[in-house]
């Protein structure tokens, strides 16, 4: 899914959206989250795609 960002805090969802790891080395690449918070997760490439695919994450992109 797609989303923009219409009016202060409310999103509307607009159309799809593709996140793509392009040549990613598997045993070495990690994905690395921060929250508002400042805390840092890591996170296994496998797994962040995984619980991407799930619905468990999503990705919020600032333009």
């Amino acid at each position: 899914m797609g989303y923009e960002l219409s009016d202060g805090n409310q999103v509307e969802q607009i159309g799809k959206a593709m996140v793509s790891f392009p040549k990613a080395d598997f045993d070495f690449c990690r994905i690395y989250c921060t929250g508002r918070d400042n805390y840092r997760k890591e996170w296994d490439i496998r797994d962040f795609t995984t619980k991407l695919q799930a619905g468990v994450f999503i990705i919020d992109i600032h333009r």
